[in-house]
């Protein structure tokens, strides 16, 4: 799990940015992105998902994040959604062309 976490959000993000035609475009950057949030995804999953796994069920306990976790993660992850565009839109961080 550590070598696919580590291929999806290192490697293959440091590969496709290593490349002058995928650096400049667009597409390019936000593929190399979506890597890199995927990374952490599987990262996550492997931290609080299967490494509990072993140790729940030695002791006759399984675990499965509810509706609600689920609902407040998505939340959270809408809220910097949020705050990011509005610092974009109402402050300097990106350069005029």
């Amino acid at each position: 799990m550590y070598l696919l976490e580590t291929g999806i959000g290192v490697i293959i993000p440091v590969l496709l940015l290593s490349i002058k035609q995928l650096r400049t475009n667009l597409t390019g950057i936000f593929s190399a992105n979506i890597l890199v949030i995927a990374g952490v995804l599987v990262n996550r999953l492997n931290v609080c998902l299967f490494s509990m796994q072993e140790y729940n069920t030695t002791r006759g306990a399984e675990y499965f994040p509810s509706v609600m976790e689920f609902l407040v993660t998505l939340g959270i992850v809408s809220l910097q959604v949020f705050l990011f565009k509005m610092a974009a839109k109402h402050l300097p961080l990106f350069a005029r062309a």
